[in-house]
Formats: structure tokens, sequence, C-alpha cells
């Protein structure tokens, strides 16, 4: 049922909300996550729709999903239990997606991935705003690994951090 009244012969949700829902269909709603460039417009770190959305998937990598209602569905192969997560609402009901510092991370860290590097730079530098050093580089020591643009945003915000 749509939200808020709408009229369900005409509503389409988001293609966020969409794309987790495809994917929670096909693996679990606890197994799969939105996540880089998709999670990146759940948090409207891009101020516009984007034609593709990423969902973390448990095991392999899987073809991609073009919707109906417009845009790509890609699954990207990610192990949920390292992944910092939150439950969200989205437009289709409750989703997990992972956290500013953690999208923060996978944009840095993969930024073609969603195909969209501009974007993701932009949404990166959006993202940057609204954590803080520590939450970044916690992530990053979660994840045992991290490249020179999560190294630089860490130092970055360390000294934006100290200068308040």
């Amino acid at each position: 049922m749509p939200p808020d009244g709408r009229d369900g012969r005409t509503w389409k949700p988001p293609l966020e909300p969409a794309g987790l829902a495809v994917a929670a269909a096909r693996f679990g709603h606890r197994n799969v996550a939105l996540t880089g460039i998709g999670a990146a417009r759940h948090w409207a770190a891009i101020p516009r729709a984007i034609a593709i959305t990423l969902v973390a998937v448990p095991g392999r990598n899987y073809v991609e999903v073009a919707l109906d209602a417009g845009g790509i569905v890609r699954f990207v192969k990610r192990d949920i239990e390292r992944l910092d997560l939150v439950l969200e609402r989205t437009a289709l009901g409750p989703g997990l997606v992972t956290t500013p510092a953690q999208t923060l991370y996978d944009l840095l860290m993969r930024p073609g991935q969603g195909r969209l590097q501009d974007e993701a730079g932009a949404a990166a530098a959006n993202l940057g705003s609204r954590v803080t050093a520590e939450e970044l580089a916690a992530i990053a020591a979660t994840a045992g690994r991290s490249n020179a643009a999560v190294r630089q945003m860490i130092d970055h915000l360390r000294g934006r951090d100290d200068g308040r």
C-alpha cells in the first residue's frame, strides 16, 4: 500500500527503497543493506535522483536488476555483519542502511562502484560534514584497511574537529 494515502495505481516507490525491497525478497530483510551511492541518496548526500542504487548482499555478486519503474539495482558482495548499519524507515518500510560514517568510508574506498564517480565524490564531501574523524577512523579500523582517500579524509576531519 502506498504511503500517505497516495494512489496505488500511479505511485512508484523511490529507487533506493525499491532496490532494498528487491534484495530483501531474494536474500531476507536482515541480510541486505543500502550501501555506497544508494545509502548516500538515503542520507540526502546526493540532492537529486540518480539511476542506480547499490545494495549489499551476502555471497557473490549478482546480476543487476533493471526496475520497470526505472533505475538499476546493483548487488554488491559485503559481509553484512562487519558493516556499521542502522535500521531506517523507507517508503516501503524499515530497512538496513549503512551509517553516514560507513557510507563515507565506502564511497572513499570504492568511488566508482556505482558507476557515478563524480556523484560519489560530491556525496563524500557532503557526508564529511556529518561525520567525525573518530567515527571514520573506527570504521577504517574495523575494516582493517584504508586507502589514501580515507586517510586524507580522516586527517581533514581531525583538523576540522580540533578547530571547534
